[in-house]
């Protein structure tokens, strides 16, 4: 009796194997229609899409129980889905929509740093206001002279950011 219940374990195993097999293998026709499309694509798209399912077998190959992606594993996926038109078919350990999200994060990323003002060095450095200042009292001085000579004076003269205009 054990032998005939442990031979009908066995052939349920058998008959579950056979059906996976079956059910995993991809039929004649899809593989030659897959081969005919890839025959098709480009050199390079087919480089590209290599590539990123590499990188994902990288991810897959390290050490640990549930691996994460880094965010140089995220950047390149981004970069290696951009340059093939199938990524979506090359995609197999996160979701289409979420290497979307990643591109449309680096993007607003890319333009935040892009577009924020960069640190400029201020018109008047520290050590050179004494220059400024002796330059703005000769100017000064000079539109004084002119306006005690009887001259018209129609220049502004600024100094620290006031606008004078010399009395006549």
């Amino acid at each position: 009796m054990i032998t005939r219940i442990l031979d009908s374990w066995k052939n349920l195993g058998r008959q579950l194997t056979q059906y996976l097999k079956r059910w995993t293998k991809p039929t004649t026709a899809v593989l030659a229609e897959e081969t005919l499309s890839d025959m098709v694509r480009s050199r390079a798209d087919l480089i590209a899409e290599n590539a990123l399912l590499r990188q994902q077998l990288t991810v897959l190959n390290r050490q640990v129980k549930r691996p994460q992606l880094t965010q140089p594993d995220r950047i390149r996926m981004v970069f290696l889905a951009r340059c093939t038109r199938f990524w979506q078919q090359a995609l197999h350990i996160v979701k289409p929509d979420t290497l979307l999200r990643w591109h449309r994060d680096f993007f607003r990323h890319y333009w935040r740093r892009k577009s924020q003002n960069k640190k400029r060095k201020p018109l008047c450095w520290p050590n050179n206001t004494s220059v400024l200042e002796t330059a703005v009292t000769e100017v000064e001085s000079l539109v004084a002279g002119r306006a005690g000579s009887g001259e018209s004076v129609g220049t502004d003269v600024q100094t620290s950011g006031c606008h004078h205009r010399p009395t006549t």
